[in-house]
């Protein structure tokens, strides 16, 4: 049995999104897990595949702070210790350049920091801006910074897309992965990584693939 562990988003959702659905509906009908691993929260990405049928084992989201079963009841989460929470968003409240803030509850966005949140959100709405602030963020050996299309994502470094597979792990049997962006490295590093030939990490010594498709079908073959 193999386990194949795919980002959401520039990864499995792509230009051949589509072939790539089809791909994961025959890797899995030959008795192979297929697991989503996603920097989304639960709510979005639920949102964004509901209309086509993805066979998943489990969906890893809000990069690795949750994991949901494929009846989708959350068997996994991991928040913020107050301590972190609350100097994360000092700082974001703190630069008042920074025009909008979320928070992540490990189901979907929220204004309320007062819930139990695992990742905070911020930005000035300047992308230069932005990576100056979460450059400040990262000099914090416990945090991790970076930028995704509209926002800093902040979280702590414990908690990450690799960590959440390792408690899934002893049930995946071989696993794989593939991914295109900077939340992704420890995964790929850790797990017979592969990396989107169209992608954010820049030089690495990855195997590279055009498309999930085309993973799938090596990873059969190799059967």
């Amino acid at each position: 049995m193999k386990c194949l562990i795919s980002d959401f988003d520039g990864t499995l959702y792509d230009d051949n999104f589509i072939n790539n659905i089809k791909s994961v509906k025959e890797f899995v009908s030959k008795g192979n897990f297929f697991i989503i691993n996603t920097g989304r929260t639960f709510e979005n990405i639920k949102r964004a595949i509901s209309s086509y049928d993805i066979p998943y084992k489990y969906l890893i989201c809000s990069d690795g702070a949750a994991i949901y079963n494929e009846n989708d009841e959350m068997i996994y989460s991991k928040y913020l210790s107050d301590d972190i929470k609350n100097e994360i968003i000092s700082f974001l409240k703190s630069h008042t350049e920074i025009k909008k803030r979320t928070y992540d509850n490990n189901y979907m966005l929220t204004d309320n920091s007062d819930e139990k949140i695992s990742r905070c959100f911020g930005t000035t709405l300047d992308k230069k801006k932005d990576q100056i602030l979460a450059d400040e963020l990262n000099q914090k050996p416990y945090l991790k910074a970076y930028l995704s299309t509209y926002w800093i994502n902040v979280l702590d470094k414990k908690i990450n897309k690799k960590e959440a597979i390792k408690y899934l792990e002893p049930s995946l049997g071989q696993i794989y992965s593939v991914g295109d962006s900077i939340n992704d490295i420890e995964m790929l590093q850790s797990y017979h990584g592969y990396v989107m030939a169209k992608n954010e990490i820049g030089d690495c010594d990855l195997p590279v693939v055009l498309s999930v498709e085309e993973l799938i079908n090596k990873l059969l073959k190799d059967t």
